[in-house]
């Protein structure tokens, strides 16, 4: 007998196409950054993925300002030697990002991403068999 969880199929997140369009512009985007943006998005990344890691929000704020020290030392430094310590910045999130960070649950990729989403409009329009059952069933009404 297979155990259950050999039976399940992999999860696959479904993207709504102007999300994956919009997805596609930010990331070809991303690559025409200047230094400050590109500090900005790791120094944010950064105290987001600590937000999963620390429950405790005391214990988080430690951390967040143990972190924004670690951004002030570096805040005065030649535009070179900022370069290889973003990029070592980059490298040292990568490796030490959550596996599962924690998502709204109304935002892309959350619990209730699409939950509510309207129906397409032709589900909506009646068939002519369905019109005629209606004007009947209007006709036996009154």
């Amino acid at each position: 007998m297979t155990p259950p969880s050999a039976c399940r199929r992999p999860y696959i997140l479904r993207i709504s196409e102007p999300l994956h369009t919009s997805l596609k512009n930010y990331l070809a985007m991303a690559t025409n950054l200047t230094h400050a943006q590109r500090v900005t998005r790791l120094y944010r990344r950064s105290l987001k993925h600590l937000l999963s890691w620390c429950v405790d929000r005391e214990y988080w704020r430690q951390e967040a300002l143990q972190l924004r020290d670690r951004f002030d030392v570096n805040k005065d430094v030649s535009l070179k030697l900022g370069t290889l310590l973003l990029e070592e910045g980059e490298r040292e999130f990568e490796k030490k990002k959550h596996p599962n960070p924690y998502t709204l649950p109304t935002a892309p990729g959350g619990c209730m991403w699409e939950r509510y989403s309207p129906p397409p409009p032709h589900v909506l329009q009646m068939t002519s068999e369905e019109e005629e059952w209606l004007r009947e069933w209007n006709n036996v009404k009154s």
